[in-house]
This record gives C-alpha cells, sequence and structure tokens, in this order.
C-alpha cells in the first residue's frame, strides 16, 4: 500500500496524479509492458500508531521510507512511503551478467540500508487494484499494483485492512501523513 501523496504515472508522457486523487476508471501507465491499466477499484486506510513503541518493526502496518536514490537508476526520484509488505521491482544481476527484476518487500530493504521505518503518529494508505497484475511507476520507482481478482478473493479486504472498516478513496483526509 502506497502512503497518500505518492505520485503515480498515468500517461507514457510521464503524467503523473497524486494517488489520492485517482479514482476507479481511471488508468494507469506500466513502463514493463508500455500499457495502460484500467483501475478497478481503489481501497483506503488510515492507521494510527503509539509513538512510544521502541520496536517499530510489530506493527505491520509501519511506514517505510525508501529514501530518493536509494535503489538503482537514482529511483526513486522522491522519498516513497509504503507498507512494509509492499512489493517493488528491484534490479539484479545474474551470475551471467545479464539482468533482471525481481520482486522485494519493501521492509526487506531496511537491512540493506536503503530504507528505515518512518516514526509517525498516524498515516494514510492507498491499494490501487488493476485489471491485471502489473508494475506502475509510484515516484518514479517500480511496484506492483494488487489485481482484480485478488480484491473479490474471500477474506482479501480483511487480510489487506484488518477488521477496521474500510473508507472509500474519494473520502476526505483525515488523518496527516507522518
Amino acid at each position: 500500500m502506497l502512503a497518500d501523496g505518492t505520485r503515480i504515472t498515468t500517461h507514457p508522457n510521464g503524467t503523473t496524479v497524486p494517488i489520492q486523487d485517482l479514482l476507479p476508471g481511471d488508468q494507469v501507465y506500466s513502463p514493463l509492458t508500455d500499457s495502460m491499466h484500467l483501475i478497478v477499484d481503489i481501497l483506503s486506510r488510515s492507521a494510527e500508531f503509539d509513538p512510544r513503541r521502541k520496536d517499530l518493526s510489530e506493527d505491520l502496518l509501519q511506514p517505510v521510507r525508501l529514501r530518493r536514490g536509494s535503489l538503482s537508476g537514482a529511483r526513486p526520484l522522491e522519498d516513497l512511503i509504503t507498507s512494509p509488505a509492499q512489493q517493488i521491482f528491484l534490479s539484479r544481476r545474474s551470475h551471467r551478467g545479464t539482468t533482471g527484476l525481481e520482486l522485494a518487500r519493501c521492509a526487506d530493504q531496511i537491512e540493506a540500508g536503503k530504507a528505515k521505518y518512518e516514526e509517525c503518529s498516524s498515516i494514510r494508505y492507498f491499494a490501487i487494484f488493476t485489471d491485471s497484475d502489473c508494475a506502475i511507476c509510484a515516484n518514479e520507482c517500480l511496484v506492483r499494483s494488487y489485481n482484480s481478482k485478488w480484491l473479490a478473493a474471500d477474506g482479501a479486504r480483511t487480510a489487506m485492512f484488518g477488521k477496521r472498516p474500510v473508507s472509500d478513496a474519494r473520502a476526505p483526509q483525515l488523518a496527516p501523513l507522518c
């Protein structure tokens, strides 16, 4: 899930839109396949945190900040704040010297020194569900969107958003970003 304020690429010409302004029916651009994908649904969730906690990794929703330029290709262009489980595409080099992409959780980048847990009291996350699995650009970093088929699966909303009610992405912002 991506934090309020994250800029999503919506066109091959590089046009970006803040995630909170996207609606079902809009399209996002996938540079890996050079194709447009329909947004089927967008879910949002606000989370609050106890600032007195010592171990920030205890909370599955504690924001992770990927530092600007910490990934290959000097990506992301701006700091990217995500949930720990958000998947990003990373360049990897094989033993044959070829390069490719691999998926990694944002939380895994903490040990690599490319990210850190964000200390904050609250955050608002968004999850973009597209018509098919795809890589989308969030602050010019390749991230995995959620497939609309997963949304229809039993328990999917509970798995992602817990037992708290899920709010509509078009609802007014109530919780500030970190």
